[in-house]
């Protein structure tokens, strides 16, 4: 009973304090209503871009985009991995060897010229060059041989095509 005699005595005190504390709170809503008004209009400026696109739809294209050039970018390591697997049975190991093949009619006129891929295969071609004629022999080459017998310059133009194929 104690409690309720007090609370009867001051009830003007508690009902001043009850509304100080309502106004006070009222306020405070208040503030932070602003504040919050404040803020959402600042995050809207901020994802506006500069033409005033959405930056959740500028985003969204970045990403596509993104993709997309991802995308571009596996075809052309595929097609990099295709140039480089055709560039290797290619024929880009080139040896050339100069000769005289008849001392005494002419210079060194006459070749024979390596033409090999990267696995030594390809073919040399040998150019036999006289006074009045010219003849022209291919040999296939498979792993640095061939089935046919094969001249000193022949062997040598091979040589110096694989020495390119161990250099590079």
């Amino acid at each position: 009973m104690n409690l309720l005699s007090l609370f009867q005595e001051n009830q003007e005190l508690m009902l001043t304090y009850g509304t100080i504390i309502f106004i006070g709170l009222i306020v405070l809503f208040l503030l932070l209503s602003i504040r919050l008004y404040l803020v959402e209009r600042r995050l809207n400026s901020l994802l506006k871009g500069a033409q005033g696109d959405n930056l959740d739809v500028i985003l969204r294209q970045a990403v596509e985009s993104s993709q997309e050039l991802e995308s571009h970018l596996d075809e052309l390591y595929d097609l990099i991995e295709k140039q480089q697997n055709a560039a290797s049975e290619s024929l880009q190991n080139v040896g050339l060897i100069r000769f005289n093949a008849f001392p005494g009619q002419g210079g060194d006129l006459s070749f024979a010229m390596a033409l090999l891929n990267n696995q030594g295969n390809g073919v040399v071609l040998t150019n036999l060059a006289g006074r009045d004629n010219s003849r022209i022999f291919a040999k296939n080459i498979v792993r640095a041989k061939s089935p046919y017998l094969l001249s000193e310059e022949e062997i040598s133009s091979i040589s110096k095509a694989l020495e390119n194929i161990q250099n590079s």
